[in-house]
Order: C-alpha cells, then sequence, then structure tokens
C-alpha cells in the first residue's frame, strides 16, 4: 500500500513523500484525519523565523 507522508521541510511549508507500507506484517496501519503540530515545534519555527527577519532587516547576529 502506497502511504502520504507529509514532512515540515520549512516554516510553514509541507512536502507530501509517498512511501510504501506492507500490509501484511505485523504492524497496525493508522490513518489520521487531522494535522496537528506541537507547542514545542510552533515556538521553534516562530523563534527561526524571527531570526531571519531580523537578520534581513536589521543585520542582528
Amino acid at each position: 500500500m502506497i502511504n502520504q507522508v507529509y514532512q515540515l521541510v520549512a516554516p510553514r511549508q509541507f512536502d507530501v513523500t509517498y512511501n510504501n507500507v506492507d500490509i501484511y506484517g505485523n504492524h497496525v496501519i493508522v490513518r489520521p484525519l487531522y494535522l496537528s503540530i506541537c507547542a514545542a515545534d510552533q515556538r521553534y519555527t516562530q523563534v527561526e523565523e524571527m531570526k531571519m527577519y531580523c537578520a534581513k532587516n536589521y543585520q542582528c547576529h
């Protein structure tokens, strides 16, 4: 079975890749309906965006 995998590759940018999964093995397949990002990942993304903005507009280090 071909499975879609969503990867966060940059702030606010997801890429979809495809992965072949063996459905006849000893694994359980779960297909979520919703995507969520934890608070720590959101904070990390916001800090990285602030660093890029600061470096671009104010030449900060």
